[in-house]
């Protein structure tokens, strides 16, 4: 299937109301996504770290489980994610520096062990989320497995979605003490990560939409 050019893309989310942006599938979701002015993502670069913080909205999320979904199963799981917020917390090296991440902060073997344990067991005790008067850790969190093939890692944060937060700025929390680095404090405004999105491709034969899904 062929990409959308961003020239194109970006008259296209002018042109959508405020609470519902439409998109063909999901490599197009993900370029206006990824793009930092949209208020979906937030980037820190501290001590030769880059650490960023990425809004996945649910409908995203209910696409991408079920690889060629039939109406009921995509409803079924978006009502799965619907009261949650999910993030997307990548720590890596900026862009001056290189190497795994896993390594640049640790002196021996033990401390990498510890280091990995806490990122796969224990950060809840890291990070919350905040909107208004509310703090909740992450009702589930994982990293992904790389295998030591990328420099950076990813860890899927999950977040009880509360009420206040579809007025009040959300902020993410991290204490990134294990890496040598300070509390990173992530704020978006509530209406990027509130807006319905609407997927066209879920209207397509189920070939046209296994084909999207791997890009």
């Amino acid at each position: 299937m062929s990409r959308w050019p961003l020239y194109i893309l970006i008259p296209l989310l002018i042109g959508c109301s405020d609470s519902k942006m439409e998109f063909e599938g999901v490599s197009d979701y993900l370029a206006w996504n990824r793009n930092a002015d949209y208020g979906l993502v937030k980037i820190k670069e501290i001590n030769g770290f880059k650490v960023s913080a990425r809004y996945l909205h649910p409908e995203y999320l209910a696409l991408k489980e079920c690889r060629i979904p039939s109406p009921a199963e995509y409803d079924s799981l978006l009502a799965l994610y619907h009261d949650t917020y999910t993030f997307l917390l990548n720590i890596g090296p900026d862009h001056l520096s290189s190497g795994d991440v896993m390594s640049a902060s640790v002196s021996n073997y033990d401390e990498y062990q510890q280091l990995f344990h806490i990122l796969n067991f224990q950060m809840d005790q890291l990070i919350t989320l905040s909107s208004g008067n509310v703090e909740n850790p992450p009702l589930n969190f994982s990293m992904e497995n790389t295998y030591g093939l990328t420099d950076d890692r990813n860890i899927y944060l999950v977040f009880t979605r509360e009420e206040s937060s579809l007025e009040a700025p959300v902020t993410l929390s991290f204490n990134a003490a294990i890496f040598g680095l300070g509390i990173c404090n992530f704020q978006f405004d509530p209406e990027p990560l509130n807006h319905s999105i609407n997927f066209r491709i879920l209207n397509k034969t189920d070939k046209d939409h296994e084909a999207e899904l791997e890009t």
